[in-house]
């Protein structure tokens, strides 16, 4: 329960995903900085220790994920000092909104980072169209790949994150770079047929208005395994952006005029 922040540098994202039960599907990315779970190492294996917790808006839990394991450096190291590991987890959520409080620790040194992140799960069954947080899809190779062990009673899913046909992994922090298109995969529930524009607001974290732009390029590639329905363009922040810590604010919109609306962190580097 303290305060964001520590010596391990880690990300999070976390979405709700439709599933056969009544709770949705939320699988939960954390990308850990690997420079940073590095310093001070000890030996030739690295121990991680990850927390999750799912918190409701009286602090109690609903679900949690507690993982250990173990990076042997001698084959890790190379890959965890260009980039890092990404582990990813999932919890299953009723309707509501969520505190997913992530803690990753390294067991040698005692070094830990804590993240927080709020997740908002509509009920969707029931919901009218539901546009979930854009995705960014990064390339190969960067990080290495930590899934959570199994657990008793774990429902089989269809992984999530798909452009049409195509998975892929999204970043959960996406870093990008004013004026420099990237591929965005939007993924929703509902949406009505036709034709389907996407705006964009570029927020300061602190709420400030920074920009405006739109997701070119806007394709709808069609429903997944997950009974989502994909779409995917590229967006490009404002040139002139600063370094600095932003919120990507998409809205969807219609032919009938109506529209959804989700927000995505993201930050530009210097």
């Amino acid at each position: 329960m303290g305060e964001e922040g520590g010596a391990v540098k880690a990300a999070v994202l976390a979405a709700p995903f439709k599933s056969d039960g009544a709770d949705a599907y939320v699988p939960v990315l954390v990308e850990v900085d690997g420079p940073s779970l590095l310093q001070g190492k000890q030996g030739p294996q690295l121990p991680v220790e990850i927390y999750i917790y799912a918190l409701d808006s009286t602090g109690a839990i609903k679900g949690f994920i507690t993982q250990t394991f173990g990076l042997e450096l001698t084959k890790a190291e190379p890959m965890l000092r260009q980039g890092g590991f990404k582990f990813f987890g999932h919890l299953d959520l009723p309707p509501g909104d969520w505190s997913v409080r992530v803690l990753v620790r390294n067991g040698a040194t005692g070094a830990l980072g804590l993240r927080s992140e709020t997740v908002s799960v509509p009920d969707l069954a029931q919901a009218g169209p539901v546009l979930l947080p854009a995705f960014f899809p990064e390339a190969q190779g960067r990080w290495l790949i930590v899934r959570e062990a199994p657990r008793q009673g774990d429902r089989e899913v269809p992984y999530p994150f798909m452009a049409g046909e195509e998975p892929y992994v999204p970043a959960s922090l996406p870093a990008l770079v004013p004026g420099r298109p990237a591929k965005v995969s939007l993924a929703g529930y509902h949406l009505r047929p036709g034709e389907l524009r996407a705006e964009a607001r570029i927020l300061t974290a602190d709420g400030r208005e920074a920009g405006t732009g739109a997701i070119a390029g806007l394709q709808r590639l069609g429903p997944t395994p997950n009974g989502s329905e994909s779409l995917a363009g590229t967006f490009a922040p404002p040139a002139g952006l600063t370094p600095g810590e932003y919120v990507l604010m998409v809205v969807l919109t219609d032919a009938a005029g109506g529209s959804q609306t989700s927000v995505t962190p993201f930050v530009v580097r210097g």
